[in-house]
């Protein structure tokens, strides 16, 4: 799975799930935002083309700012802002993102 895909199957789960997550799977609101920001930041680290970074950036203070609204019980307006943040995964193409550090080129 691209980092776009889990980054959208992430931010789908909070919206889903928060603030109240099922007892069953052991988390919470802030637990799931610090996994989004994690995946977030992985992604930053590895995308090279300027646009999606701009993007990556962009989607992370908006998961900044849907924290706060948690925070402050005001899931609807949070909610609104990781929408916001999902829909700039939509039709971006993962193909240009690279490892951060690519694999050594073999000896000759």
């Amino acid at each position: 799975m691209n980092h776009y895909s889990r980054i959208r199957q992430q931010i789908s789960y909070i919206i889903i799930a928060a603030p109240r997550f099922p007892a069953e799977d052991g988390t919470d609101t802030k637990r799931e935002f610090d996994r989004l920001f994690k995946v977030l930041a992985e992604a930053q680290g590895m995308t090279q083309d300027a646009q999606k970074r701009g993007a990556l950036e962009q989607a992370s203070r908006e998961a900044r700012g849907a924290l706060t609204f948690y925070e402050a019980d005001n899931a609807a307006e949070a909610v609104k802002l990781l929408r916001t943040a999902e829909a700039r995964f939509k039709d971006l193409n993962p193909s240009r993102i690279i490892p951060a550090d690519p694999p050594a080129k073999p000896k000759a």
